[in-house]
Parts: C-alpha cells; structure tokens; sequence
C-alpha cells in the first residue's frame, strides 16, 4: 500500500503540469535500430564492392564497361545516402524527451511520413538499377547487383511498415484555417 501515495503524486504531478509536459508514450524503435544496423551493413557492403569492381576496371583501362559500372556505383551510393535518411530520423526521434509531448507526437507524424518518402525514392532507385541491370548482366558485378537490389528492396518494405508505428502527421492536432 506504500505504492499508492506514490502514484497519487505523480498522478498530480502530471496532471499539474498539463497536456505539453505530459509524458510522452514513444515509439519502441530498438527493432528498427536493429534492422537498420544490419541492413546498413549490407548495402554499404555492395556498395563497397561495385566501387571495388569499378576501379579494378579503371586500371585495366576498359573505357567500354566503366560507364555502366560507374552507373550501377551512382544509385547505390544514392540508394546508400537515402537510406541513411531514415537512421538520421529515427536517432533524433529517440533523442526526443518524453516530457515533450508535443514534439515527440510531432516528430512521430513526420516520421511516418518521411519513412514513406524514403521508400519511395529507394523504389526509385531500384527502378533505375533495373535499368542498369541489363548493361552489367555480363559483368562479375551483376550478382552484386542481384543481391543489393533485394536488401534495397527488404529495406523499403520494413520502412513502410516501420512508418505505421508513429502516428499520422497532425493526427492529434486541430489545423487552423490560413486567412489571407
């Protein structure tokens, strides 16, 4: 029973304080994190080798090829750059204080849009490397290839599910008219 007057008073506390000090419920973004981490691995991995690849075909001097390699470099270090958007989102979100409720609700609705952007623009990505998938399908850097268009693909999908976690952009928030 010793418990009970210790609830009152935060009870009180949080009420004292109002509905912007109120404690936040955040996200639990530790799976996030996790598939972050080792999907970063990975596509930074093929990213390392297509470069790799690329410069073992500058020695060589085969002008022919580079170019479609060089190609196949540019979207993953896109599709690289992009994905670390996501990372970026997700680390300020849980640098957030819970005591901010406002931000962190905010922060939650931009999130879950710009998880969905994110994968948009990999979906993007992943279209042009299809492209490119025909020039190189001769090439050792094709199995590359192969392999970090379905870790760029499994990183789109988990984003777009990881963005329903956070809740809708202005979702607890009454807009108020713009007037000229």
């Amino acid at each position: 029973m010793r418990l009970l007057p210790t609830v009152l008073v935060l009870a009180g506390l949080a009420l004292s304080l109002g509905p912007e000090r109120a404690l936040a419920a955040k996200v639990d973004t530790r799976a996030f994190n996790a598939f972050f981490s080792a999907q970063s691995a990975k596509i930074y991995d093929h990213l390392l080798k297509v470069a790799d690849y690329y410069a073992s075909l500058a020695k060589e001097g085969n002008t022919e090829r580079i170019k479609d390699v060089l190609a196949l470099r540019a979207s993953l270090s896109a599709c690289w750059e992009i994905f670390l958007n996501a990372g970026d989102m997700i680390y300020v979100y849980n640098q957030l204080d819970p005591g901010c409720s406002a931000d962190v609700t905010r922060m939650g609705g931009l999130i879950r849009t710009g998880l969905g952007v994110i994968a948009g623009k990999l979906d993007k990505e992943l279209e042009w490397m299809g492209l490119t998938e025909k020039n190189v399908g001769d090439l050792p850097v094709s199995v590359e290839l192969t392999q970090a268009r379905r870790d760029i693909a499994a990183a789109a999908t988990y984003f777009r599910q990881a963005a329903t976690l956070f809740p809708e952009a202005g979702a607890s928030q009454t807009r108020q008219p713009v007037s000229p």
